[in-house]
C-alpha cells in the first residue's frame, strides 16, 4: 500500500511540476507580447509566436498525465479535486497563451502607434 501512496504522489508531484512550468512560459509569453507592443519589438513578438509551441505541448503533456492519473490510481477527495482543478487551469493558460500570440502578431502586422489608454495600461502591466 505504501508503495501505490509513494507513485500516486510521485505522479502528482510530477503533474504539479508541468502546470508550473506551463504557467511561467504562459506568464512569459504575456509579459513579452506587452512588451513587444510597447516597444515595437519583431524579435520578441517572433518569440512569443514560437513559444506557443511549448505551451501547447505542456497542454498535452498535462491532459495526458492527469488522464493516466484518473485511470491508474483512481484517486479521491484531495488528489480528485486538484486534478480537476489542473484541468480547467490548463485550458485558461493555454488560452492566454493564445491570446498572447494575438497580441504579438499585431506587432508584426500595423505600424501605427498604439492608443495612449492602451499604452498607459500594457505598461502597469509590464511593471508588475
Amino acid at each position: 500500500m505504501a508503495y501505490q501512496e509513494h507513485y500516486t504522489q510521485q505522479l502528482l508531484d510530477n503533474l504539479r511540476a508541468k502546470l508550473l512550468i506551463m504557467g511561467s512560459k504562459t506568464q512569459q509569453a504575456l509579459d513579452d507580447a506587452a512588451i513587444a507592443v510597447l516597444n515595437h519589438d519583431l524579435p520578441r513578438a517572433a518569440a512569443v509566436l514560437d513559444g506557443d509551441t511549448d505551451i501547447d505541448a505542456l497542454e498535452n503533456q498535462i491532459d495526458e498525465a492527469t488522464l493516466n492519473i484518473l485511470a491508474r490510481t483512481q484517486p479521491v477527495a484531495r488528489d480528485l479535486r486538484f486534478l480537476m482543478s489542473v484541468v480547467r487551469m490548463v485550458l485558461d493558460l493555454e488560452r492566454i497563451g493564445d491570446e498572447s500570440v494575438v497580441v504579438a502578431e499585431q506587432v508584426t502586422l500595423s505600424d501605427k502607434p498604439i492608443p495612449s489608454i492602451v499604452e498607459k495600461d500594457l505598461r502597469a502591466l509590464c511593471t508588475r
